[in-house]
C-alpha cells in the first residue's frame, strides 16, 4: 500500500479500496473508510505509522464490508472513534442487515455471510449530515451521495472529494453490466451533483484517481438510463423479476456463478422496477400465484401522469 499526496495534509492510500488520509500539522489523521478486513487494516496501519500519523477518527462512506470491515480492528488499536451517516448506522452495528436485505429479510445461507457481506460490527460514535462539519478537529464538508446506498456519504476538504461508491469506473461497468445502485432516483440525482462540483480531485473507492470527473459521470449516467430503456422493452409482456434478470445479463454478457452474484444482480434489478413502478411507467400483474411486472402503455402513463 502507497501513501499518494494530494494536497499538503490530504492524502490516499490506494488499494482495492482507496482510502482516504486527512492530516493537520500536528500529525493527527482521520480516515475516510477502513478497507474490508483486519488483513487491509493492519497493513494501513502500518502506512500510517511509517508517516507518524495519530489516527482520531474513521469516517464509513457506506455500510458495504469492503469499506469498514478494517473498523474495528483500527478503532480497538488506536482509539479512534468511528463516523457515519444516520441511514448507514444501523447496518454498521448491525452487519447482518445487509445479507438479510439482499436474500429477502430472510436469515441468509453461509455464501452471504462471508466477510464480503459480513464485517464485524462497529460502534458507532457519531453521525454525520450533509453539509460542513467538523470531525475530530477536522473541517469538512459532508456530501450527499446517496443511490448505491441509500445514506452514502462522501468528504470534501481543500478541493479533494472522497467520492466513495457513487461512479463505477469503466472496468466494472464492463464486468458487472448492470450498476450496483439501491435507489436509482437518488443515483441519478448523486451524478448530476457530482458533474456541479467545483472540487479540482475526485478519488472514487475503486479506480484512479481523477481531476475530471465528468466523463465518468456521463458513462454512469448513461448506463443507469440505457438499462431503465432495457428493463421497460423487455416488460412489454408481464415477466418475472428471475427472467429479467437473465435478459439483461445475457444482453450484457454477463454470466452468474455464484449465489452471491445473483443477489446483488437481483437487488441492482428490483431497484431498477422500483423507480419505473414510481414513474407509473410500469405496473404489477400477478397470474397462476406469479408475480410480473409489465410495461405500460402510452395511453396509460399519460392518464396516470395527469
Amino acid at each position: 500500500m502507497k501513501l499518494l499526496a494530494l494536497r499538503r495534509n490530504v492524502f490516499c492510500i490506494s488499494g482495492f479500496v482507496n482510502i482516504g488520509v486527512i492530516a493537520n500539522d500536528r500529525g493527527d489523521a482521520i480516515l475516510v473508510d477502513a478497507g474490508l478486513d483486519e488483513r487491509v487494516a493492519r497493513r494501513v496501519k502500518i502506512v500510517l505509522d511509517e508517516n507518524q500519523f495519530k489516527l482520531k477518527g474513521i469516517v464509513i462512506t457506506h455500510a458495504h464490508a469492503d469499506h469498514y470491515g478494517g473498523a474495528c480492528y483500527l478503532s480497538e488499536n488506536s482509539g479512534a472513534r468511528i463516523y457515519s451517516s444516520k441511514a448507514e448506522k444501523g447496518v454498521l452495528e448491525n452487519p447482518i442487515l445487509e445479507a438479510l436485505c439482499l436474500f429477502g429479510g430472510a436469515y441468509p445461507p453461509t455464501e452471504l455471510r462471508r466477510k464480503s457481506f459480513n464485517a464485524p460490527k462497529v460502534a458507532v460514535y457519531g453521525t454525520v449530515s450533509p453539509g460542513e462539519a467538523e470531525i475530530e478537529g477536522f473541517p469538512l464538508e459532508v456530501v450527499d451521495l446517496s443511490g448505491h446506498t441509500i445514506g452514502q456519504i462522501g468528504i470534501a476538504v481543500e478541493k479533494v472529494l472522497f467520492c466513495a461508491d457513487s461512479l463505477a469506473n469503466p472496468s466494472q461497468i464492463k464486468k458487472q453490466g448492470i450498476l450496483k445502485n439501491a435507489n436509482i432516483e437518488q443515483a441519478l440525482q448523486t451524478l448530476k451533483r457530482l458533474k456541479d462540483r467545483n472540487d479540482l480531485v475526485f478519488i472514487p473507492s475503486h479506480g484512479d484517481v481523477c481531476n475530471n470527473i465528468r466523463p465518468l459521470v456521463a458513462e454512469n449516467r448513461a448506463l443507469i438510463n440505457s438499462t431503465l430503456s432495457a428493463v421497460l422493452r423487455l416488460t412489454h409482456e408481464p415477466m418475472r423479476v428471475e427472467d429479467l434478470i437473465a435478459r439483461i445479463c445475457t444482453d450484457k454478457f454477463v454470466t452468474i456463478k455464484s449465489l452471491a452474484q445473483y443477489y446483488v444482480l437481483h437487488l441492482s434489478v428490483l431497484a431498477y422496477l422500483g423507480c419505473l413502478l414510481d414513474r407509473s411507467q410500469i405496473s404489477v400483474v400477478f397470474r397462476d400465484n406469479k408475480q410480473l411486472f409489465q410495461r405500460r402503455s402510452i395511453i396509460e402513463t399519460k392518464s396516470v401522469v395527469q
